[in-house]
């Protein structure tokens, strides 16, 4: 489903005298459909990077994203065009990251639930059925339904942003600490949310800081070195 090839972004320290971290360096992994990769490393490895420069909010500065779409067939997404990107945003990839980013004033239950009215034919009655149900299921009380999420502690924040990325059940997933601002009891939850998608047939690339939490979820895990490439002259 995904192959990429000798993935490496640069980074241009332009007040450093314009030194060159490479982070990822020449990545490489193959994916099939269904399966679940854990990206493991210390911080400022790559492992984030990967993960913008699949959903392309990074440009790779090397390499292939070879991905087997349903709406386009085999595309590389290093380099699609934006319009045919944001297709794919819309109806198969989605991104859940450590952070909230929203329209302000707008409640919970309708963030979740426009999410799934979005990309697919379900009424307004069904779409706020399905988001109240996974909200609750996640820790969000009802009488927190119709408050703006900006109101939201950080942890109640990180559950509405996961609810809005898997309620419409994409087909490749991609998650930077999902659980990270969570406590036991809704880091649990949600792993069980993403078995099932996994177990349904979505294929995921995960970021977990707990060790423990990756295991429960990864087929199989990447570990990135421990050195980011530094080269000191001007790119």
């Amino acid at each position: 489903m995904l192959s990429v090839l000798d993935l490496t972004k640069r980074f241009t320290l332009h007040t450093q005298g314009g030194k060159v971290i490479e982070a990822p360096s020449a990545f490489s992994f193959s994916l099939h459909e269904g399966m679940f990769l854990g990206l493991a490393g210390p911080s400022g490895s790559g492992k984030s990077t990967v993960l913008k420069c699949i959903y392309r909010t990074y440009l790779p500065t090397k390499g292939a994203l070879h991905y087997h779409s349903l709406l386009f067939g085999p595309v590389d997404l290093a380099q699609l065009d934006e319009h045919r990107m944001l297709d794919l945003r819309r109806t198969e990839i989605a991104y859940v990251s450590q952070f909230l980013r929203v329209i302000p004033r707008v409640p919970a239950i309708e963030i979740v639930a426009s999410a799934l009215k979005y990309r697919s034919s379900a009424s307004d009655r069904e779409a706020l059925r399905k988001a109240a149900e996974l909200l609750e299921r996640l820790g969000i009380p009802p009488r927190l339904f119709d408050t703006y999420p900006s109101t939201f502690s950080g942890g109640e924040q990180q559950r509405v942003n996961i609810a809005r990325s898997v309620i419409w059940k994409p087909r490749l997933l991609l998650l930077d600490e999902p659980t990270a601002s969570l406590d036991s009891t809704a880091a649990a939850t949600v792993v069980d949310i993403l078995r099932e998608l996994r177990d349904a047939g979505s294929t995921m690339i995960g970021i977990f800081h707990d060790r423990a939490t990756m295991a429960q979820l990864a087929d199989q895990v990447h570990e990135f070195p421990q050195q980011r490439s530094v080269h000191a002259y001007r790119d």
